[in-house]
């Protein structure tokens, strides 16, 4: 039976082909990486709202969620810590779509996610699901700090619309602006 998560083994490396990953199986990644992190986060708003609140739409690196809403639940300031605390976006057809405050919380959830399984595996399960590893000049990253750095420099590629990840597309080793920061690459193994 063929694995779904398919985890780099580091000691077998010389035997494991590499190739530097494209952008379309990073963005991948990270999408799914965005459905585990969707998943883990409506945990908290259904625990913390009794049920009146939870996402429909979550953004994969950076805890920015489109929230639907039951009737009942009133956002308030206080809710802030966890995401519940929300602003309304009116649409031109009617509809009001509801989005949350980045909470201290959420930013806890993903920091842990990416630098648990950045630190722990050199990859997320996306990353694991796609066969991508971020690997630095000297193998594997196990450092839960250069996890955290890679992370955050993530946030801020994605914040500049994008330009450090477009950034790669036009470089031959693929390294987006974080990857660059961090000395890191991420390869597609075989």
């Amino acid at each position: 039976m063929i694995p779904i998560f398919h985890r780099y083994d580091s000691k077998h490396r010389k035997e494991t082909s590499l190739k530097t990953a494209s952008i379309r199986d990073r963005v991948i990644a990270q999408f799914i990486d965005g459905i585990f992190l969707s998943l883990i986060c409506n945990v908290i708003f259904i625990s913390f709202s009794s049920g009146k609140l939870y996402s429909v739409w979550v953004s994969p690196i950076i805890p920015q969620f489109i929230m639907e809403v039951k009737p009942g639940y009133v956002s308030l300031p206080r809710n802030t810590w966890w995401g519940g605390n929300l602003f309304s976006l009116p649409l031109p057809y009617g509809k009001v779509i509801f989005i949350n405050y980045p909470s201290p919380l959420l930013f806890l959830v993903y920091g842990l996610y990416y630098t648990i399984f950045t630190a722990g595996f050199s990859q997320t399960p996306g990353k694991m699901l796609k066969k991508l590893v971020i690997l630095s000049k000297g193998g594997p990253i196990r450092d839960a700090r250069r996890a955290v750095k890679r992370w955050l420099f993530s946030m801020l590629s994605i914040a500049l619309f994008g330009a450090g990840i477009c950034w790669a597309g036009k470089k031959s080793d693929k390294q987006t602006f974080h990857d660059k920061v961090c000395k890191t690459t991420v390869y597609q193994f075989k």
